[in-house]
């Protein structure tokens, strides 16, 4: 498979059908590279709710420069029945090179 530098991809613990999806984690493959974003939307996956709206919209985003990524996970907007508000999430950067520093800020604290 071939990957377009910057991509952010979505993904989800492997499952058969929507109702064996860990609505509770959230996982990104990251392949940074310059400047990307992502809108990841999210409904309910089993009625038609997203038809009147209830749905969830993610922005993130994804800066390399000079050796460093800055990777940021915007606030959800929106809701539908079932949404997790707290998710368990891992990144997953590919990159050529291990790095020689990782730093993790949750709500501004790291």
């Amino acid at each position: 498979m071939f990957v377009k530098n910057g991509a952010i991809i979505p993904v989800t613990n492997p499952n058969n059908n929507v109702y064996e999806i860990k609505k509770d984690q959230r996982i990104y493959e990251v392949y940074p590279s310059g400047n990307s974003e992502f809108m990841e939307y999210d409904d309910d996956g089993k009625t038609e709710a997203y038809r009147y709206g209830k749905g969830v919209n993610t922005k993130i985003y994804s800066l390399q420069k000079d050796n460093k990524v800055l990777f940021t996970i915007a606030p959800s907007q929106g809701e539908f029945e079932g949404f997790e508000k707290a998710k368990s999430t891992e990144v997953r950067f590919n990159v050529t090179a291990t790095p020689k520093k990782v730093t993790a800020k949750v709500n501004k604290k790291v």
